[in-house]
């Protein structure tokens, strides 16, 4: 009976240590997975630091884009003046053409008047002289 006893406690003090075993693999692959989460949150704060940081030296570079796009602006004239400005244009060079050729055609008219007073005075002369 003491052989089982003996059996028995023998089989207590495996199971006892097979359970403390299994205790400290557990707590084991708790710690090793507290471990793992902790790294990993660590790494994910990094990673958010990285992407902010990434992001406020876009939007400064947006923000001087726009700044340097505004400045420009300021020297660009718009399509509204600008279409005024060639209509007030095309305007005047139409008046302008329209002075010319009527100055033209006085100068055509005032040559061939003087054509004719020459042509008459050449004749006068002719026929006074030549007589």
């Amino acid at each position: 009976m003491e052989s089982t006893h003996t059996d028995i406690k023998l089989a207590a003090a495996a199971l006892e240590a097979a359970r403390l075993a299994d205790k400290e693999l557990f707590e084991e692959k708790v710690r090793h997975e507290r471990e793992l989460r902790e790294l990993k949150e660590r790494e994910y704060e990094k990673a958010l630091e990285l992407q902010a940081a990434e992001y406020d030296r876009r939007l400064s570079s947006l923000n001087h884009e726009a700044e340097q796009l505004k400045k420009m602006q300021a020297t660009y004239l718009p399509r509204e003046v600008g279409e005024k400005d060639i209509e007030r244009i095309e305007g005047e060079l139409t008046k302008l053409q329209l002075w010319k050729s009527n100055l033209m055609g006085r100068l055509v008219i005032a040559a061939a008047v003087i054509m004719l007073i020459a042509g008459l005075i050449g004749s006068v002369l002719t026929r006074t002289f030549f007589k």
